[in-house]
């Protein structure tokens, strides 16, 4: 017998429930939002603070340093028309001392100036002594100061008696009257200084006589000269 064939049986499935869509918290959403931005803008501000302070400070050194250099180059300038100031001012007497008594202007001023500090040191400024001239202990009109001498190698602190003057004239006069006659036990100490033909022989002459113990003290003079060109106030010779 043929087999009945069985019916099919076609069952619908039932689609799944449409999911509602959620409705969405605005306000929730505009306070997580709002957290986010002022959470970001609290770092941005730290960080612009932070900026803001490493900028200043960074400025203020800038401007501290400007200020310090314009400072330094103002007090160079002052410094160096005080110095061509004493220059100029001794140039006539150093000039009229040369043709009486020998001794080349520049070497006179390069003297006073290198003794001096250009008429700022205290022998100089109060008691117009520009050469460092000593005296006698027992010289009333004299002054006691604490001065620096080369011995054996070294540099020694003495005290010394230096003379006082009446004025840079009457000292820069009293300078070239002691070279060109030398000392009371022989007047011919100097010699080698008038003897030079030129600025560095005259100063090569005043450490070979012993006008200084320091053993740089012609070169001093010669470097002084050739800087400030003190050579360009001599006389003829």
């Amino acid at each position: 017998m043929a087999k009945k064939k069985k019916k099919k049986i076609f069952k619908f499935k039932k689609r799944p429930a449409r999911r509602k869509k959620r409705k969405t918290n605005y306000k929730q959403a505009w306070n997580r939002f709002k957290s986010d931005f002022l959470q970001k803008i609290g770092i941005l501000s730290i960080f612009f603070v932070i900026f803001t302070l490493l900028s200043g400070i960074v400025i203020y050194r800038w401007v501290d340093t400007a200020n310090q250099r314009h400072g330094e180059l103002m007090q160079r300038e002052a410094d160096y028309e005080q110095r061509i100031g004493f220059i100029e001012s001794i140039v006539p007497i150093s000039q009229r001392l040369q043709r009486q008594y020998g001794v080349l202007a520049s070497v006179s001023i390069a003297q006073a100036a290198l003794e001096s500090d250009f008429g700022r040191s205290q022998l100089g400024a109060e008691y117009n002594n520009l050469y460092g001239v000593k005296t006698d202990a027992t010289d009333p009109d004299g002054v006691d100061f604490q001065t620096l001498e080369y011995f054996d190698d070294e540099w020694v602190e003495i005290t010394d008696r230096f003379k006082v003057y009446p004025s840079w004239d009457a000292s820069m006069e009293g300078h070239a009257i002691l070279i060109n006659e030398g000392t009371s036990w022989d007047p011919t100490f100097y010699q080698a200084v008038l003897n030079g033909d030129n600025y560095v022989e005259q100063a090569i002459g005043l450490q070979e006589s012993g006008y200084a113990t320091d053993p740089t003290y012609a070169d001093k003079i010669i470097e002084m000269i050739e800087t400030y060109e003190l050579n360009q106030y001599d006389q003829p010779i």
